[in-house]
């Protein structure tokens, strides 16, 4: 069975559910193809991959959201008792890292907090550790930063200028085998805490 993941999903979450899985479904060999997320619903249509795991709603073939995660604005160290209007006069905001999101929030963005300086970083593992180093700031699904925040290496920065938008993950797939709907079954299982 191919899989077609986005990165982030593939080094974020994949490792610590494959390892469980493989370890109980043995028998079911698994092949991991990272492409971005927009080019998940053609590798499963044209049959290179059984199921697509996207940051993106995938169309032309079954698709359901498996995890709804809150966005945030994410800002290096030390970062947390600053006001909004310092932080982003402070600091550039680090976008484009999330396939949908962007095109809602930043005119909002540039609209409240003018003269907003912007860098485009369309890899969210690098937007990461950006912010770590203190080369700006970014809102992203708290499940990125989650580790980063618990250890201090990112603020998670209280916002309440506007409500921000949930960022999902997709499974998504053309054809129910028993492979197919083992394979996610048990990542719904393991994203809820149930494994």
């Amino acid at each position: 069975m191919t899989v077609a993941v986005a990165p982030y999903i593939a080094s974020a979450i994949l490792p610590r559910f494959l390892s469980s899985f493989l370890h109980r479904y043995p028998k079911i060999e698994v092949m991991i193809n990272v492409v971005k997320s927009m080019e998940i619903s053609g590798e499963l249509e044209s049959g290179r991959a059984d199921v697509g795991l996207s940051r993106m709603p995938v169309s032309h073939v079954i698709c359901k959201s498996i995890l709804q995660d809150s966005v945030i604005l994410a800002a290096p160290p030390s970062s947390e008792n600053e006001s909004l209007f310092s932080l982003f006069q402070q600091h550039r905001l680090l976008i484009n890292n999330h396939p949908l999101y962007w095109e809602e929030i930043l005119p909002s963005i540039q609209q409240t907090y003018k003269g907003v300086k912007t860098m485009v970083v369309n890899q969210v593992e690098i937007t990461k550790r950006f912010i770590e180093e203190g080369l700006g700031m970014s809102f992203l699904p708290f499940s990125v930063v989650e580790r980063e925040v618990k250890k201090g290496k990112i603020d998670a920065v209280h916002f309440s200028t506007f409500p921000l938008p949930v960022s999902n993950i997709y499974v998504a797939y053309r054809r129910e085998t028993e492979d197919v709907l083992t394979f996610i079954d048990t990542l719904q299982q393991f994203i809820n805490g149930v494994d």
